[in-house]
């Protein structure tokens, strides 16, 4: 079952248990406070999808911005019981096929076992890492940006220095403008 942005804002028990997803799957300082979450939420430019059981327990999510020329997915993450499985992947498949524009997105550099399996992940549904040095903002006071780069399923987006210039551009000015 896909249930949207709207079901965070009018639930507050699904917006605690989506939390509560995005706190096991992100360091805390790859991640808004919660507070900042739920200010973003009213955004028109972002949006969720949240796999969800019939009873409501979430299995996973993508959360995105709507962006000019790309979508951005600024979080991805399936529940840790169900890794491994396939979810993720199908998941991240149909969010592709269903919008019809470039995605790019944001990985830790592939330098542990786990961000090499991770990009490795990406890979294998059709994304391409940039070579550029990338820098996510720091979310929350007192926290330093984070080293990442940047990956997307139309590399030709990022693959040069002005279309990743671009790129970077757009994402600091839109995803991360509340943060500074």
């Amino acid at each position: 079952m896909i249930l949207s942005k709207q079901h965070l804002i009018t639930s507050e028990l699904l917006r605690q248990q989506f939390w509560a997803l995005m706190e096991k799957s992100f360091p805390k300082n790859e991640t808004r406070t919660y507070e900042d979450f739920v200010s973003v939420l009213k955004n028109k430019d972002f949006a969720v999808v949240i796999l969800s059981t019939q009873q409501s327990k979430i299995k996973g999510f993508i959360t995105y911005w709507q962006l000019q020329m790309f979508h951005f997915v600024e979080h991805f993450a399936i529940a840790p019981h169900l890794r491994g499985q396939g979810i993720g992947s199908a998941l991240l498949s149909t969010f592709i096929a269903e919008n019809n524009r470039p995605v790019v997105l944001e990985v830790e550099p592939p330098t542990t076992a786990i961000s090499i399996k991770r990009v490795k992940f990406y890979e294998r549904l059709g994304f391409t890492l940039t070579n550029f040095a990338y820098q996510q903002p720091a979310y929350r006071c007192n926290e330093k940006a984070v080293d990442l780069l940047l990956m997307s399923n139309q590399p030709e987006l990022i693959n040069n220095k002005n279309g990743f210039r671009q790129v970077k551009t757009e994402i600091h000015q839109t995803v991360y403008k509340h943060q500074r």
